[in-house]
């Protein structure tokens, strides 16, 4: 039997502080679609609300083997059977494989819907992480690249 290296587990407002941080890094910011600090008030306000959500889904990735938070992914329904796919990774656990995990995760978790992403033209890194994944690219627009993944 072989040892899941990641868990997800639904977000709560337990986790504010640790995703404003992962939200408010630089880099994180710089491959995001809007690239400006979030306050705390701005953030606590949009958590409260995601969470009460019934067509988003936000989690929390952790390490299976020390419980460590490694980063989030949320889901967006955008449309009927459709849901866009969002991935931050803890600044400090960058380039250890963790962003595919969390991609791997979701797949499963939402096996049986079409799946998208969007991802800066300029940012090789989730490029290739989505097309590995199976997902195809369809359009670039403004600078992003359109991924979809059509449901099994």
């Amino acid at each position: 039997m072989t040892v899941p290296i990641l868990r997800l587990r639904p977000a709560g407002m337990a986790d504010a502080a640790r995703l404003l941080a992962w939200r408010n890094d630089p880099v994180t910011r710089a491959m995001s679609a809007d690239t400006a600090e979030v306050d705390l008030a701005a953030h606590m306000t949009w958590l409260e609300r995601s969470l009460a959500r019934t067509d988003r889904l936000l989690f929390v990735g952790e390490a299976t083997r020390t419980d460590e938070p490694v980063g989030t992914l949320r889901l967006d329904q955008i449309g009927p059977g459709v849901w866009e796919v969002s991935i931050a990774v803890a600044p400090e656990l960058r380039g250890l494989g963790w962003s595919g995990k969390l991609l791997g995760a979701g797949v499963t978790h939402m096996a049986g819907v079409a799946l998208t992403s969007r991802v800066r033209a300029d940012n090789d890194r989730s490029l290739r992480l989505f097309e590995e994944a199976g997902f195809a690219r369809v359009g670039e627009v403004d600078g992003f690249v359109f991924f979809r993944r059509e449901a099994p």
